[in-house]
């Protein structure tokens, strides 16, 4: 069997918290926070026809680098009543990437994700490859 690459490794860290997900914290994180949009594309398939009121109550923020963000008072447009993402194969980056955020040899882990230790053996293969993990 082939060794996983970095990019694979974390694509398996972060599906082995997929399940936990949806049935024990019920999307937490899709819940509380801030959800981050690439474009205005990204924006209109998340916010879908609450856009108008999430922008009247002011919960839509222009980043400096032109992203988007979506401040989370309630839970995400997207998670239906199942805490299942209706939008997930076309998901925010920021989506697909948590609960663990790569920069170069560098990996940040939510702190708001509560099946960190599901990740615990992924993070010492990381730290293993010389990867600096945050936690």
């Amino acid at each position: 069997m082939r060794a996983l690459d970095d990019e694979e490794l974390l694509e398996r860290a972060r599906g082995s918290v997929s399940n936990y997900c949806s049935s024990t914290c019920k999307s937490l994180c899709c819940r509380n926070g801030r959800l981050n949009c690439r474009d205005e594309e990204q924006l209109a398939l998340v916010a879908g026809d609450r856009r108008e009121k999430l922008e009247r109550d002011d919960l839509i923020k222009q980043e400096w680098d032109g992203t988007f963000s979506i401040i989370l008072t309630k839970p995400c447009p997207a998670l239906d009543e199942n805490h299942k993402c209706s939008v997930y194969p076309a998901r925010p980056e920021c989506c697909r990437n948590f609960p663990l955020f790569r920069y170069g040899r560098s990996v940040v882990v939510a702190p708001t994700c509560p099946a960190q230790e599901l990740l615990a053996p992924f993070l010492k293969e990381l730290r293993r490859r010389d990867f600096r993990v945050m936690e």
